[in-house]
């Protein structure tokens, strides 16, 4: 969702087409960025996941997150590229980000009250698989309108 609303909805041009073609789509986008984590359906999070979620909390783990903990290796050891595989596919020469490892951090900080719900769902590992993390991407602490700074190596 994230990038979606920085370059499909916060950015003038395309927000203006969106709402042009697809306003819907805009109004859904609003929608979700308005929504908070902490409760879904009046529910808080932290009682469990509704069942309709579950799947996607698994895809989750199994995709995004392992993608984001194979980044977070690879930055780690100074890789700029890493060949990334999910799901049994392999991406190769995938651009090492900081701005993903960044983003780990960023999980990581919010996770620990949620272990329990993570760990059932496949979540808790890929999290914590690189132990430590340095993303050096956002020292001033003010992302994500922070100043621009390289996110992968060239």
């Amino acid at each position: 969702m994230g990038p979606f609303w920085r370059h499909f909805v916060h950015d003038p041009t395309p927000a203006r087409l969106l709402q042009d073609t697809a306003p819907a789509t805009f109004a859904w986008a609003a929608r979700a960025w308005a929504a908070r984590g902490s409760e879904i359906g009046g529910q808080p999070l932290l009682d469990g996941v509704p069942a309709d979620l579950s799947p996607l909390l698994r895809e989750i783990g199994e995709t995004h997150l392992e993608a984001l903990a194979q980044n977070a290796a690879a930055h780690a050891e100074g890789r700029w590229h890493h060949d990334l595989t999910v799901d049994g596919v392999t991406y190769p020469r995938v651009p090492t980000s900081a701005y993903r490892v960044w983003a780990l951090e960023q999980l990581r900080a919010r996770a620990a009250d949620a272990r329990a719900v993570l760990e059932e769902h496949g979540c808790w590992e890929p999290l914590w698989r690189v132990e430590q993390l340095d993303s050096g991407h956002d020292p001033e602490g003010t992302a994500p309108f922070c100043r621009a700074l390289r996110m992968v190596r060239d």
